[in-house]
């Protein structure tokens, strides 16, 4: 029942536990509940985590705790975590007794920040508000956006709409994206809203639903949200009732939604995070896996078990099979990794000009290329096409004397031949 490493529903993506997890016992409460985890990433890769039992700091290389920030006397459910963004404090939320509290990582100090019944998710904006979505009335009176003023210590309610507490997350501009979740839990009516910052600044009073844009519809259960503000991309955990768990980069309807990762029964996922790449790569299919990644918790009732999981690119491999050196032969270019029942473009020049170094070449519309032979790399016979398994190869002729003179890479496309990359280049 458990997602299983490397299982993706995308093939440009692949999907790994992380040794920072929680990776804890999932425990049974009193009154009958299942405590989870939440977890947030810091730049350095350590997480600061929360499973209801106490606040950690954990190692990003070895999963190890450093430091213990604070112990819940009963344990509590945990239901959000969110870090500033100069990193200088974290808060926490439980929904057990609606506390918020504020963790300084420099003295690792604590302090109850503000008390929200039924407090469900948060998160910072660019200019450090925090933002929580919360049913502080109970679960029939809708949901509120709430604002917190660290100036004052107050809370604003910036927006209600009906139905249970969703998942918020906000962009580089400080436009906020909300899943509203059906009142009656109606299977495909769950959608997207975005309230643009310049709405946010200047309202006067609590917006409605009807006030922010509709970005998405038809989904079931919508559980986390992250974006990608460099490709303006936005991603969603769908945590479906009576189906499995799924990540989606968002389209206007679910089912025009690319799925990135596939659950397996008996999961719910959560604590979506998009960490970009600092280099040229980007966070799409495809690319090096320097390009960014997703990470989220998988929580495994069946198995009783947490696991934190990254989902990176993955570029397509190419490699090389010749014939003893020296000896005339069949050799073999092959492509593993590229999209399946599509085509590649295959180029080879010599290995003497091959770069040690990639260059990132842009091109309007397409992705980042990144590329290694010399740019009056010629083109082999066009195009080659791959198969189901996002395999392919290209079996050549050498006499002899090839070997150490040429290099190869291809360019790869969806069946359309809308390029989506490059493979790894390989010297011959």
């Amino acid at each position: 029942a458990s997602l299983a490493q490397g299982q993706v529903a995308n093939s440009g993506f692949q999907v790994e536990a992380t040794p920072a997890a929680p990776s804890v016992a999932i425990d049974s409460m009193a009154l009958g509940l299942d405590v989870h985890g939440v977890s947030a990433t810091l730049t350095n890769g350590d997480i600061v985590t929360s499973n209801g039992q106490s606040i950690e700091r954990r190692a990003a290389a070895t999963g190890e705790t450093i430091e213990v920030y604070h112990t819940y006397q009963d344990p509590v459910f945990p239901s959000l975590i969110a870090i500033e963004p100069d990193e200088q404090f974290f808060v926490v939320g439980d929904s057990s007794n609606g506390e918020i509290l504020r963790i300084e990582l420099g003295d690792a100090s604590v302090e109850l920040l503000t008390q929200i019944d039924f407090n469900f998710d948060g998160s910072f904006g660019p200019d450090g508000s925090l933002w929580i979505t919360a049913a502080p009335t109970g679960f029939h009176n809708g949901t509120d956006v709430l604002r917190y003023e660290f100036n004052s210590g107050t809370l604003v309610t910036a927006i209600h709409v009906p139905g249970p507490s969703g998942p918020l997350c906000l962009d580089s501009l400080g436009n906020l994206f909300l899943g509203v979740i059906d009142p009656m839990f109606i299977q495909g009516t769950d959608r997207v809203r975005v309230f643009l910052a310049e709405q946010l600044l200047n309202a006067t009073g609590p917006l409605e639903e009807s006030q922010g844009l509709l970005l998405s519809t038809g989904w079931s259960n919508v559980a986390d949200l992250a974006y990608d503000s460099v490709l303006q991309k936005l991603y969603l955990i769908e945590n479906e009732f009576f189906g499995s768990p799924e990540i989606y980069a968002v389209a206007p309807t679910k089912s025009f939604s690319k799925v990135i990762v596939a659950g397996g029964a008996g999961t719910y996922l959560g604590n979506l995070e998009l960490h970009l790449g600092s280099g040229p790569a980007q966070f799409r299919a495809y690319q090096p896996a320097a390009g960014g990644a997703l990470t989220f918790n998988e929580s495994n009732y069946p198995e009783r078990i947490q696991t934190r999981r990254v989902v990176t690119p993955k570029r397509p491999l190419a490699s090389m099979q010749a014939p003893p050196l020296g000896q005339d032969g069949i050799a073999r270019f092959q492509v593993q990794g590229a999209y399946p029942d599509g085509a590649l473009v295959l180029f080879y020049g010599f290995s003497q000009n091959l770069a040690a170094q990639e260059s990132a070449l842009f091109f309007s519309g397409l992705p980042p290329m990144f590329w290694a032979l010399p740019l009056h790399a010629k083109v082999l016979f066009l195009p080659f096409p791959v198969n189901s398994s996002g395999e392919m190869v290209f079996e050549f002729y050498d006499p002899g004397h090839l070997q150490g003179a040429l290099a190869f890479q291809a360019v790869i496309g969806d069946g359309f031949l809308n390029f989506l990359g490059t493979t790894t280049a390989v010297e011959y």
